[in-house]
């Protein structure tokens, strides 16, 4: 293996920052036994531009917000189907659902439209919400994205224009790592912006015996309300 070659791959490893772990081992493999002199040094390389500062802060904010609620109703299977729908109606959709809960996907602008129309669904019991500030892990993972695929074209650079078999096979197994965390990083950074662009809301929803006295039972409609829970119950 030509010694210039492996100080090559090593340099540019050395300045791709989350990309240098995952290939320490081959870079030990490219070091380890090439000792023949050679006339190219380190300093003539010409590595990688240093990372940038990471921001402070980055606008707009990226938030993950998610809601969980538990809503007495009179007909369970009715309130599934009027949740879906409105889902729908806000330009989400229904995620998953059973005869008596529902998780729902709607765009975050929206969020504060479905929790209001929600309480009119029925009464609700017991709600969480929470609101998850992601935007310095986002920036993170973007910047460790863009370094492993400046790393990659290097590498690839690198390919073609190796000479012998080894050193091509040695790259080769280095863009291979390379690819591979760009996969994950792809991935995880798919699933922040998509859990970011749509809020997510589990809802269960229970018979009215299942709530507190002191709560009073929204029933779906106006005239309901007249003839009684009482009386709705009884068969």
């Amino acid at each position: 293996m030509n010694k210039a070659l492996a100080l090559t791959v090593m340099a540019i490893m050395a300045t791709s920052s989350g990309c240098g772990m995952a290939l320490k081992e081959d870079s030990q493999a490219l070091r380890a036994g090439h000792d023949r002199p050679t006339r190219q040094s380190v300093g003539s390389l010409q590595p990688l531009p240093e990372d940038p500062p990471k921001l402070a802060a980055v606008d707009p904010r990226k938030v993950i917000y998610t809601a969980s609620l538990k809503i007495a109703t009179a007909d369970a299977r009715a309130a599934v189907a009027r949740t879906r729908a409105l889902a729908d109606s806000l330009g989400g959709y229904m995620q998953r659902m059973t005869n008596d809960a529902i998780v729902i996907r709607v765009p975050a602008e929206s969020f504060d439209r479905a929790m209001e129309a929600l309480a009119d669904v029925g009464t609700i019991v017991d709600q969480q919400v929470t609101a998850r500030d992601v935007t310095e892990e986002y920036a993170d993972q973007a910047m460790r994205l863009k370094n492993a695929r400046a790393l990659l074209s290097k590498l690839q650079a690198l390919l073609d224009k190796a000479t012998v078999v080894e050193d091509a096979l040695a790259i080769e197994r280095q863009i291979a790592r390379v690819q591979t965390e760009i996969e994950r990083l792809e991935g995880q950074l798919n699933s922040l912006a998509s859990q970011v662009t749509y809020a997510t809301l589990t809802i269960h929803f229970v018979s009215g015996q299942q709530i507190p006295a002191s709560m009073k039972l929204r029933l779906p409609f106006w005239w309901l309300e007249r003839l009684g829970l009482e009386n709705l119950m009884v068969f």
